[in-house]
């Protein structure tokens, strides 16, 4: 058994075919019979159909069909591979039957038959013939299911032949003779091979010996041949023809004319014990079962297994698969009740041939369709006949493989010539006016005309535009000879139209797209556009561009008088910047002249301060030396010196003098800068407010200094310190009672810059740099208590002095 993946059932066996009066409990596997309603037909179990319709293998169908109480179901379920312990189909010792309507195995296996084809063997057991519970007809019914739908159909018989069981397979000579009727044709085993299956007879409990004459003397021949050459091959002498000698010879005629293979085979007791045979399945007894019956069990088997063939879809040749076994078993069930069933397969046959061409004329088509579809086109009229006629020939082998399981040649060569026909068609000219070809040839004549089109318009219209020619009559000519040579190399019935779609569109389009330049070349005039739409818009769009040009000239005047009045603008604010620089000249001439003024009196100052120190230094010289001759003196005589001189006066004086100096200049005593270093700083000093004793000059705060903690600003001169914030960073220069005029800053920080004319009028830094509606002069006060330096007027420069400064 393969590996490979069957579907199945949860049960061992389940019905295929029931009578009405019986129900079948998928869940639990029982059957049950339906009371008061009478037997009358047979019905497909939906199990069995669930399961066949999943097999996608095809499939060989093993029954056995013979009387009643026979052993069928022992026989059948020894075939199942692997063995099993158990009896697939079940048997008993009671003379009530104990299969009904016709069963199958649960649990379909794979076999690869001696040709290597691989098949799903599924193993049919069928209830016997003359029953006491059924009719003669209901026998007829299972015995024709059998023998249509089964692949190897056994034959079971008890005894010695008789001629009733022969009389019981003249179905098969009837079925024969109904498709040789029907046919026109003679039917023997060549052209029925697939129809009827191959054949088993197999004789159970047989006793007596087959014997035959042979050379004058009787022998013991097999069972097979004394069948053929003594039961189904008789030939009567005259006298000896009644009605039943010649329909027993018939019957057998026709089993061995239309059965592909005849096997028959005899098997012995199984058991003489009745306790045996009546639990033959029973694992237990087997031991008891006489060894001549097993060893002929397994030779049968073997010889059986080499009749297995996969079930053929007659009239066709190719292989059936289960949800095909299914549609066909419901056709055969319906017309054998109905008693229409020769009618039913012959028109079966019909169609299946039928409906086998019309799909391969179907497939080929298509495949002729999506070959061809995939072709790049636009191609030459030559290179897409050599196509066509390639794709022609392999459609048309196509379409021989698909049919070669059909036998009807003539049929074929109809369906071929269709084929043909459909693929392509010619009139007397041999021009292509019909089939898929035709439609092929449409789109490729209207792709090379698209082609053609687009290649013409991209040329010339894109050369028109590159060369931005400035006379109509150049654009016009370009324009009718684009359209002749058009009319040269388009090809088809649909040129005109692509002409008008395509080309005229395009020229429309350019048209359209380039008015702006062709409307004013020389010699313009309104073109003449074949569509209403388009020459609508043409007009629509000049229309726009005129009034976009004069909208335009009105533009232009307008921005010549913003310009000129730009220009005065710009002149009278020159002048203005003009005299207000020579104001700022003159300010900064009088801020001078102050400053001197004010620099004049410190200096003074200074003068005095440092005369008062010469005469000090020459008057503690004096007084020096005259003590110091004193004493000398005093010291030869040996009295006290007459002279003293207090140094000490001296030095306060000095010292008071160096104060007085240092605070005139704005030097701070004993405050050494952290930074450069210097021992002397001259106003202002940075004093940090959280480090004891750290204190920078205005350089190294403004520029240098790298300081997290906030300081406060010392002048001599001031009385009170002002707090100026973190070293390097301007804006946190603060003026605490200054508020902008401009922007409301309060305190304002950063550069201050005041008013010189406006009383109490100030800006910060961004507002000088952005007003522009104050005209008078500013300062510019870096921090509180800070020189002054004339910095210009708002929004404009900043003179050079005040830049330095605020750097």
């Amino acid at each position: 058994m393969s590996g490979n993946h069957l579907p199945s059932n949860k049960h061992k066996c389940i019905p295929l075919f029931l009578p009405n009066n019986y129900r079948w409990n998928s869940r639990t596997g029982n059957l049950t019979k339906i009371s008061r309603v009478n037997r009358s037909h047979l019905v497909l179990c939906d199990d069995a159909a669930s399961l066949l319709s999943g097999i996608a293998y095809p499939i060989c169908i093993v029954a056995i069909c013979g009387d009643r109480r026979t052993g069928k179901s022992y026989i059948i379920s020894q075939l199942h591979e692997p063995s099993l312990e158990y009896c697939i189909f079940g048997v008993s010792d009671s003379m009530r039957a104990n299969t009904i309507g016709i069963w199958m195995s649960g649990q379909p296996f794979l076999k690869t038959l001696e040709n290597g084809q691989q098949v799903a063997i599924i193993l049919v057991d069928t209830e016997g013939f003359d029953s006491i519970e059924t009719m003669a007809t209901h026998d007829d019914v299972i015995f024709t299911l059998t023998l249509l739908l089964s692949s190897v159909l056994i034959y079971n018989v008890t005894g010695n032949v008789k001629d009733t069981d022969l009389l019981k397979l003249r179905k098969v000579g009837q079925f024969a003779r109904e498709i040789q009727g029907r046919s026109g044709k003679r039917v023997d085993g060549s052209n029925l091979a697939d129809f009827f299956p191959n054949f088993m007879w197999l004789f159970r409990d047989m006793l007596l010996k087959p014997r035959r004459v042979k050379n004058g003397r009787e022998v013991s021949v097999p069972i097979e041949e004394y069948l053929k050459e003594e039961v189904l091959k008789r030939n009567y002498s005259v006298n000896q023809r009644t009605y039943d000698n010649v329909t027993l010879a018939t019957i057998g005629e026709d089993i061995l004319r239309c059965f592909p293979v005849f096997k028959a085979f005899s098997l012995s007791f199984p058991s003489d014990d009745p306790d045996v045979l009546a639990e033959l399945e029973n694992p237990k007894n087997r031991s008891l079962i006489q060894p001549k019956f097993k060893r002929e069990v397994t030779e049968f088997i073997a010889v059986l297994r080499r009749l297995f063939k996969a079930k053929k879809a007659w009239p066709l040749s190719k292989f059936m698969h289960g949800n095909e076994f299914v549609s066909v078993a419901r056709t055969y069930l319906d017309s054998v009740q109905n008693g229409s069933i020769m009618t039913t397969v012959c028109t079966s046959a019909e169609q299946t041939v039928r409906k086998t061409l019309d799909e391969a004329f179907d497939n080929a088509a298509k495949s002729y369709d999506n070959m061809m579809g995939m072709l790049r086109l636009p191609r030459s009229e030559r290179s897409l006949d050599r196509i066509h006629k390639m794709r022609c020939e392999e459609t048309l082998k196509q379409f021989a493989d698909d049919v070669s399981c059909v036998t009807q040649k003539q049929l074929i060569s109809e369906y071929s010539a269709n084929l043909k026909e459909r693929l392509a068609s010619y009139d007397g000219n041999g021009h292509v006016v019909g089939g898929l070809y035709h439609k092929y040839v449409r789109e490729n004549d209207q792709q090379h005309c698209i082609d053609v089109a687009n290649r013409l318009l991209t040329g010339k219209l894109h050369t028109l535009q590159a060369q931005n020619t400035t006379y109509y009559s150049v654009i016009a000519a370009t324009i009718d000879s684009m359209k002749e040579e058009y009319d040269r190399m388009s090809r088809g019935n649909a040129a005109q139209q692509i002409k008008e779609d395509v080309l005229s569109k395009g020229v429309s389009e350019f048209y359209i797209d380039n008015v702006n330049w062709i409307w004013k070349t020389t010699g313009f005039q309104i073109p003449s556009i074949s569509n209403i739409n388009d020459r609508e818009r043409f007009k629509a769009r000049l229309r726009a561009l005129k009034s976009e040009e004069a909208l335009r000239q009105q533009e232009r005047a307008r921005e010549e008088l913003k310009r000129a009045k730009a220009e005065q603008e710009r002149l009278l604010r020159k002048k203005m910047e003009e005299e207000e620089r020579e104001r700022e000249r003159i300010n900064a001439r009088m801020v001078d002249t102050k400053l001197q003024e004010f620099m004049a009196g410190p200096e003074r100052e200074i003068q005095s301060i440092n005369k008062r120190y010469e005469e000090a230094l020459q008057l503690h010289t004096e007084r020096a030396t005259r003590a110091v001759l004193e004493q000398h003196t005093a010291s030869l005589r040996g009295t006290a010196p007459s002279y003293t001189y207090n140094v000490q006066a001296f030095k306060q004086t000095l010292t008071e003098l160096r104060e007085q100096a240092h605070k005139l200049l704005g030097i701070h005593e004993n405050c050494r800068c952290m930074c450069c270093g210097t021992d002397k700083i001259q106003d202002p000093r940075y004093e940090c407010k959280v480090c004891p004793n750290y204190n920078l000059c205005e350089n190294c705060f403004r520029c240098k200094a790298s300081h997290s903690h906030a300081f406060q600003r010392i002048i001599l001169k001031e009385p009170y310190p002002v707090y100026v914030g973190i070293p390097g960073v301007r804006h946190n220069i603060i003026h605490p009672t200054v508020m902008c005029d401009g922007c409301a800053e309060h305190p304002m920080n950063g550069n201050r810059y005041k008013c010189t004319v406006c009383d109490n009028f100030d800006f910060c830094e961004s507002c000088f740099k952005k007003k522009r509606d104050h005209s008078h002069g500013f300062n510019l006060i870096t921090w509180p208590g800070a020189t002054a330096t004339a910095a210009g007027t708002p929004g404009g420069p900043v003179s050079p002095r005040a830049q330095c400064k605020a750097q």
